[in-house]
């Protein structure tokens, strides 16, 4: 899924399991709204920070899945119950490189996380030729 595709009512879910609420068209822009900040009120952050396919490079997390309009009357509820899941990002394979990191194959994106930083496959190939001794 890309971001271009997510609607408002929509509830995403990042990688480190915080649930928000996609609203479009807000007088503060596209948002995410979470209830992840210890007060009653919600707390939002802006869609703009995510990258075309819901991946984030900064403090936040990346959107590992989207959850359809919930069925349910109260429909904001930051829940997945009463919610089809829509998209799911495979992370197929995962290598231990050290004893702090890990590799993380994205197929969906095309790449590879390592930490906190995403390395296209194409430039994992020209890794592996210039470690190969090729061009």
């Amino acid at each position: 899924m890309k971001k271009s595709e997510l609607r408002t009512g929509m509830l995403i879910e990042t990688a480190s399991e915080e649930l928000g609420l996609v609203m479009l068209n807000t007088p503060k822009g596209d948002i995410i709204a979470s209830d992840n900040n210890p007060s009653p009120e919600r707390t939002w952050g802006s869609l703009e920070k995510y990258n075309e396919d819901l991946t984030h490079e900064g403090v936040y997390s990346s959107i590992d899945k989207v959850y359809d309009y919930s069925s349910a009357v109260m429909a904001t509820q930051l829940s997945k119950r009463n919610r089809i899941l829509l998209w799911d990002r495979k992370r197929v394979e995962a290598l231990q490189l050290t004893e702090k990191y890990e590799a993380l194959l994205d197929r969906d994106s095309e790449d590879v996380l390592v930490g906190c930083q995403r390395v296209p496959f194409s430039k994992v190939l020209e890794l592996a030729k210039m470690i190969a001794g090729g061009k």
